[in-house]
Protein backbone atom coordinates (compact mmCIF):
# COMPACT_ATOMS: atom_id res chain seq x y z
CA UNK A 1 0.00 0.00 0.00
CA UNK A 2 1.12 3.61 -0.52
CA UNK A 3 2.38 5.82 2.25
CA UNK A 4 0.03 8.39 3.71
CA UNK A 5 1.94 11.13 1.88
CA UNK A 6 1.77 9.49 -1.56
CA UNK A 7 -1.92 8.61 -1.20
CA UNK A 8 -2.72 12.20 -0.19
CA UNK A 9 -1.01 13.41 -3.37
CA UNK A 10 -3.10 11.05 -5.53
CA UNK A 11 -6.33 12.06 -3.79
CA UNK A 12 -5.55 15.78 -4.08
CA UNK A 13 -4.58 15.50 -7.75
CA UNK A 14 -7.81 13.63 -8.53
CA UNK A 15 -9.94 16.25 -6.80
CA UNK A 16 -8.30 18.98 -8.89
CA UNK A 17 -8.73 17.18 -12.22
CA UNK A 18 -11.22 18.34 -14.86
CA UNK A 19 -13.97 15.96 -13.75
CA UNK A 20 -13.05 15.74 -10.07
CA UNK A 21 -13.47 11.97 -9.98
CA UNK A 22 -12.25 10.83 -6.54
CA UNK A 23 -9.56 8.23 -5.98
CA UNK A 24 -10.35 5.50 -3.47
CA UNK A 25 -7.55 3.50 -1.89
CA UNK A 26 -9.26 0.62 -0.14
CA UNK A 27 -8.47 -2.45 1.91
CA UNK A 28 -10.34 -5.25 3.65
CA UNK A 29 -10.27 -3.81 7.18
CA UNK A 30 -13.06 -6.04 8.49
CA UNK A 31 -11.57 -6.32 11.99
CA UNK A 32 -8.75 -3.81 12.14
CA UNK A 33 -6.06 -2.48 9.81
CA UNK A 34 -4.29 -5.78 9.26
CA UNK A 35 -2.33 -4.24 6.36
CA UNK A 36 -0.01 -2.45 8.79
CA UNK A 37 2.49 -3.92 11.24
CA UNK A 38 1.71 -2.84 14.79
CA UNK A 39 -1.92 -1.88 14.19
CA UNK A 40 -4.68 -3.28 16.40
CA UNK A 41 -6.32 -6.49 15.12
CA UNK A 42 -9.67 -7.10 16.78
CA UNK A 43 -11.63 -10.34 17.11
CA UNK A 44 -13.60 -11.12 13.98
CA UNK A 45 -17.28 -10.22 13.74
CA UNK A 46 -18.52 -13.48 15.25
CA UNK A 47 -16.53 -12.65 18.39
CA UNK A 48 -17.50 -8.98 18.43
CA UNK A 49 -21.17 -9.83 17.91
CA UNK A 50 -20.93 -12.29 20.77
CA UNK A 51 -20.23 -9.42 23.16
CA UNK A 52 -23.77 -8.12 22.67
CA UNK A 53 -22.33 -4.60 22.77
CA UNK A 54 -22.76 -2.47 19.61
CA UNK A 55 -21.08 0.49 21.35
CA UNK A 56 -17.92 -1.58 21.73
CA UNK A 57 -18.01 -2.38 18.00
CA UNK A 58 -18.39 1.31 17.19
CA UNK A 59 -15.31 2.05 19.30
CA UNK A 60 -13.33 -0.76 17.66
CA UNK A 61 -14.19 0.36 14.14
CA UNK A 62 -13.34 3.95 15.01
CA UNK A 63 -9.86 2.75 15.98
CA UNK A 64 -9.76 0.90 12.65
CA UNK A 65 -10.62 4.15 10.86
CA UNK A 66 -7.86 6.00 12.71
CA UNK A 67 -5.25 3.38 11.87
CA UNK A 68 -6.49 2.93 8.30
CA UNK A 69 -6.36 6.64 7.58
CA UNK A 70 -2.90 6.86 9.13
CA UNK A 71 -1.74 4.24 6.61
CA UNK A 72 -3.07 6.25 3.66
CA UNK A 73 -6.39 4.46 3.15
CA UNK A 74 -9.73 6.21 2.64
CA UNK A 75 -12.07 3.29 1.81
CA UNK A 76 -12.71 -0.12 3.36
CA UNK A 77 -14.62 -3.24 2.33
CA UNK A 78 -16.52 -3.26 5.62
CA UNK A 79 -18.75 -3.62 7.53
CA UNK A 80 -19.72 -7.16 6.67
CA UNK A 81 -23.53 -7.55 6.80
CA UNK A 82 -24.03 -11.21 5.94
CA UNK A 83 -26.17 -13.36 8.22
CA UNK A 84 -24.94 -16.87 8.93
CA UNK A 85 -27.46 -19.70 8.45
CA UNK A 86 -25.26 -22.70 7.72
CA UNK A 87 -22.02 -23.57 9.50
CA UNK A 88 -20.67 -24.97 6.22
CA UNK A 89 -20.39 -21.39 5.02
CA UNK A 90 -16.70 -20.53 5.04
CA UNK A 91 -17.40 -16.96 6.15
CA UNK A 92 -19.45 -17.73 9.26
CA UNK A 93 -16.80 -16.00 11.38
CA UNK A 94 -17.39 -12.75 9.45
CA UNK A 95 -21.06 -12.62 10.47
CA UNK A 96 -22.12 -10.64 13.53
CA UNK A 97 -25.14 -12.88 14.11
CA UNK A 98 -27.50 -15.45 12.61
CA UNK A 99 -30.33 -13.08 13.59
CA UNK A 100 -30.80 -10.27 11.02
CA UNK A 101 -32.12 -7.81 13.60
CA UNK A 102 -29.10 -8.30 15.84
CA UNK A 103 -26.74 -8.12 12.86
CA UNK A 104 -28.42 -4.86 11.80
CA UNK A 105 -27.52 -3.18 15.10
CA UNK A 106 -23.87 -4.20 14.82
CA UNK A 107 -23.54 -3.27 11.15
CA UNK A 108 -24.97 0.16 11.96
CA UNK A 109 -22.53 0.59 14.85
CA UNK A 110 -19.60 -0.46 12.67
CA UNK A 111 -20.66 2.02 9.99
CA UNK A 112 -20.73 4.86 12.51
CA UNK A 113 -17.34 3.86 13.86
CA UNK A 114 -15.75 3.85 10.41
CA UNK A 115 -17.45 6.91 8.92
CA UNK A 116 -18.55 9.02 11.89
CA UNK A 117 -21.46 8.90 14.31
CA UNK A 118 -23.34 11.68 12.51
CA UNK A 119 -23.06 10.40 8.96
CA UNK A 120 -20.46 9.95 6.27
CA UNK A 121 -17.52 12.27 6.86
CA UNK A 122 -18.39 13.23 10.42
CA UNK A 123 -15.57 11.14 11.91
CA UNK A 124 -12.10 12.55 12.51
CA UNK A 125 -10.58 11.00 10.50
CA UNK A 126 -12.92 8.64 8.68
CA UNK A 127 -13.02 5.93 6.04
CA UNK A 128 -15.76 5.45 3.45
CA UNK A 129 -17.45 2.16 4.27
CA UNK A 130 -18.37 -0.47 1.69
CA UNK A 131 -20.74 -2.94 3.31
CA UNK A 132 -21.01 -6.39 1.72
CA UNK A 133 -22.27 -8.49 0.06
CA UNK A 134 -25.59 -7.20 -1.25
CA UNK A 135 -27.71 -9.18 -0.55
CA UNK A 136 -28.60 -12.52 1.03
CA UNK A 137 -25.01 -13.30 1.88
CA UNK A 138 -24.93 -16.63 3.74
CA UNK A 139 -28.32 -17.87 2.59
CA UNK A 140 -27.12 -19.85 -0.44
CA UNK A 141 -28.05 -23.51 -0.85
CA UNK A 142 -25.11 -25.80 -0.01
CA UNK A 143 -23.47 -27.37 -3.05
CA UNK A 144 -24.37 -24.54 -5.47
CA UNK A 145 -21.18 -22.45 -5.19
CA UNK A 146 -19.79 -21.16 -8.47
CA UNK A 147 -16.29 -20.78 -7.00
CA UNK A 148 -15.65 -24.22 -5.54
CA UNK A 149 -17.02 -23.58 -2.06
CA UNK A 150 -19.99 -25.16 -0.31
CA UNK A 151 -22.22 -22.19 0.52
CA UNK A 152 -20.14 -19.15 -0.41
CA UNK A 153 -21.01 -17.60 -3.80
CA UNK A 154 -23.77 -20.13 -4.29
CA UNK A 155 -27.39 -19.82 -5.38
CA UNK A 156 -29.68 -18.12 -2.83
CA UNK A 157 -32.99 -19.97 -3.22
CA UNK A 158 -35.34 -17.84 -1.13
CA UNK A 159 -38.38 -15.73 -1.96
CA UNK A 160 -38.33 -11.93 -2.02
CA UNK A 161 -39.97 -11.53 1.40
CA UNK A 162 -37.22 -13.63 3.00
CA UNK A 163 -34.57 -11.75 1.03
CA UNK A 164 -35.91 -8.44 2.34
CA UNK A 165 -35.95 -9.72 5.93
CA UNK A 166 -32.66 -11.61 6.10
CA UNK A 167 -30.66 -10.34 3.13
CA UNK A 168 -31.58 -6.65 3.15
CA UNK A 169 -32.57 -6.22 6.81
CA UNK A 170 -28.99 -6.11 8.22
CA UNK A 171 -28.19 -3.10 6.00
CA UNK A 172 -31.00 -0.85 7.20
CA UNK A 173 -29.21 0.71 10.16
CA UNK A 174 -26.07 1.26 8.08
CA UNK A 175 -28.11 3.00 5.37
CA UNK A 176 -29.65 5.27 8.00
CA UNK A 177 -26.15 6.01 9.31
CA UNK A 178 -25.06 7.27 5.87
CA UNK A 179 -23.21 4.26 4.45
CA UNK A 180 -21.04 5.44 1.56
CA UNK A 181 -20.89 2.36 -0.67
CA UNK A 182 -22.01 -1.25 -1.00
CA UNK A 183 -20.39 -4.29 -2.65
CA UNK A 184 -22.84 -6.40 -4.62
CA UNK A 185 -22.67 -10.14 -4.07
CA UNK A 186 -20.87 -12.59 -6.32
CA UNK A 187 -23.61 -15.12 -5.53
CA UNK A 188 -26.80 -15.70 -7.49
CA UNK A 189 -30.42 -15.35 -6.43
CA UNK A 190 -32.76 -18.02 -7.78
CA UNK A 191 -30.39 -18.71 -10.65
CA UNK A 192 -29.44 -15.16 -11.67
CA UNK A 193 -26.19 -13.46 -10.69
CA UNK A 194 -26.74 -10.64 -8.19
CA UNK A 195 -23.97 -8.73 -9.98
CA UNK A 196 -26.38 -8.19 -12.87
CA UNK A 197 -29.62 -8.03 -10.89
CA UNK A 198 -31.22 -4.63 -11.60
CA UNK A 199 -34.15 -5.37 -9.28
CA UNK A 200 -31.87 -5.69 -6.23
CA UNK A 201 -29.54 -2.82 -7.12
CA UNK A 202 -31.60 -0.26 -9.00
CA UNK A 203 -35.20 -0.96 -7.99
CA UNK A 204 -34.69 -1.78 -4.32
CA UNK A 205 -31.37 -0.28 -3.19
CA UNK A 206 -31.26 2.91 -5.25
CA UNK A 207 -35.02 3.21 -5.74
CA UNK A 208 -37.06 2.06 -2.75
CA UNK A 209 -34.28 2.57 -0.18
CA UNK A 210 -32.95 5.72 -1.89
CA UNK A 211 -29.29 4.74 -1.41
CA UNK A 212 -27.20 7.75 -2.56
CA UNK A 213 -23.82 6.00 -2.49
CA UNK A 214 -22.11 3.85 -5.08
CA UNK A 215 -22.16 0.12 -5.79
CA UNK A 216 -18.96 -1.85 -6.42
CA UNK A 217 -18.58 -5.42 -7.67
CA UNK A 218 -16.75 -8.20 -5.90
CA UNK A 219 -13.40 -9.46 -7.21
CA UNK A 220 -13.73 -10.12 -10.99
CA UNK A 221 -17.45 -10.75 -10.45
CA UNK A 222 -18.58 -8.92 -13.60
CA UNK A 223 -16.75 -11.48 -15.73
CA UNK A 224 -16.75 -14.57 -13.51
CA UNK A 225 -20.22 -14.65 -11.93
CA UNK A 226 -22.84 -16.86 -13.53
CA UNK A 227 -24.57 -15.08 -16.45
CA UNK A 228 -22.64 -11.86 -15.74
CA UNK A 229 -20.81 -9.46 -18.04
CA UNK A 230 -19.38 -5.97 -17.65
CA UNK A 231 -22.10 -4.25 -19.76
CA UNK A 232 -24.85 -6.16 -17.96
CA UNK A 233 -23.42 -5.26 -14.53
CA UNK A 234 -23.23 -1.55 -15.36
CA UNK A 235 -26.71 -1.50 -16.89
CA UNK A 236 -28.07 -3.22 -13.78
CA UNK A 237 -26.73 -0.56 -11.42
CA UNK A 238 -23.04 -1.19 -10.75
CA UNK A 239 -20.98 2.02 -10.45
CA UNK A 240 -17.47 0.63 -9.90
CA UNK A 241 -15.90 -2.54 -11.29
CA UNK A 242 -13.35 -4.51 -9.31
CA UNK A 243 -11.59 -6.10 -12.29
CA UNK A 244 -7.91 -6.61 -11.40
CA UNK A 245 -7.40 -9.11 -14.21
Amino acid sequence: FPTRRSSDLYITAASQSAHGIPVFIGADLVHGNNTAVGAVVFPHNAGLGGTGDPALVQQATHITALEGAAAGLNWTFAPFAGVSWDSQWGRTYESFSEDPQIANKFVAAATMGLQGANGLGSGTPFLVGCSKHWAGDGQATPGTSNKGGVVDRGDIRIDEATMMSVGVGPYMGALSAGLGSIMVSDASWNGTSLTVNSHMMTDILKGTLKFPGFIATDWNAATESKNASIPAAINAGVDMLMQPS
